[in-house]
């Protein structure tokens, strides 16, 4: 058998942190500090998230992903929500309840959701939506885990699908919370 010789082997572990470094500086792979409790229990303050940038796919997208996204009403701070429903679906209220395409839509937490708590007065770039909502095409709507503190599509309706950027796989901070994103 063949050695090879001992001046690759630098290269060889050199290689995938050039990879790394390279795919971060293009803003392919990115590192988000989640800053509030609207992701809770799924991610909680402090939370890091390393995401994957997601390149224009349209289709891609399912209910219950969780997305990096430019919101309408802070365009410069990303926001990470989950997808509740797709362009085409159908939201109501049915019993004090957020349904989608008539079935009541759960919080990861096994929690009904409701519909947006009032905000006084309403931030910036927000609007009263009213339901029965039909998300248009080209479009998703965006709701944190934890329905009662969240800004989200209940506030600022149906979000552009270009407006998603990354798509959090692992949560890679603090050390104790580490592990895998559905």
């Amino acid at each position: 058998m063949k050695r090879r010789p001992k001046r690759f082997l630098p290269l060889i572990f050199a290689f995938p942190g050039f990879v790394l470094v390279v795919l971060i500086l293009t803003g392919t792979l990115r590192l988000y500090r989640v800053p509030t409790r609207s992701m809770s229990p799924t991610l909680i303050p402090g939370d890091c998230v390393f995401s994957i940038r997601q390149f224009g796919s349209r289709n891609g997208f399912h209910r219950g992903q969780i997305v990096v996204f430019q919101p309408p009403t802070d365009p410069k701070s990303p926001n990470i929500k989950r997808i509740t429903a797709l362009p085409g679906d159908r939201i109501e209220i049915l019993d004090g309840h957020l349904a989608v395409n008539g079935a009541l839509l759960k919080s990861p937490a096994g929690l009904n959701s409701s519909p947006a708590l009032p905000l006084k007065p309403l931030p910036t770039g927000c609007r009263r939506i009213s339901f029965p909502l039909t998300v248009p095409e080209g479009h998703v709507f965006l709701m944190g885990d934890n329905y009662t503190n969240s800004l989200d599509s209940r506030y600022f309706g149906p979000v552009p699908i270009g407006s998603i950027t990354h798509a959090p796989k692992f949560i890679v901070l603090p050390p104790g919370r580490f592990g895998r994103l559905d």
